[in-house]
């Protein structure tokens, strides 16, 4: 796993070149512990994260973290709460 730093958070990021499937772990301010919040999954929102935060308020959540750029070639993210409470993270590369 690659080792980056965002901020005060730190991520150990698996590799995804070959399989295009990825994911991290994240540590650091503001993260859900996870007894108390559960797992995060994030979903792909490519080709536009703007055109899936669009469409949440109208299909009744809301978004919870406006997007976020990532460092260097690492793409974009947002967190959004669906209708039910449970929180999701999106990630596209732009």
């Amino acid at each position: 796993m690659r080792r980056e730093q965002i901020g005060e958070s730190a991520l150990a990021v698996f590799p995804y070149a070959d399989s295009g499937v990825g994911g991290c772990l994240m540590a650091g301010p503001g993260t859900p512990a996870p007894s108390a919040a559960g797992t995060m999954v994030y979903l792909n929102a490519e080709p536009s994260l703007d055109a899936v935060l669009a469409r949440v308020e109208r299909a009744g959540g809301r978004i919870a973290t406006p997007k976020v750029q990532l460092p260097g070639d690492m793409g974009v993210f947002a967190h959004v709460t669906d209708s039910e409470g449970n929180r999701v993270g999106l990630h596209a590369r732009a």
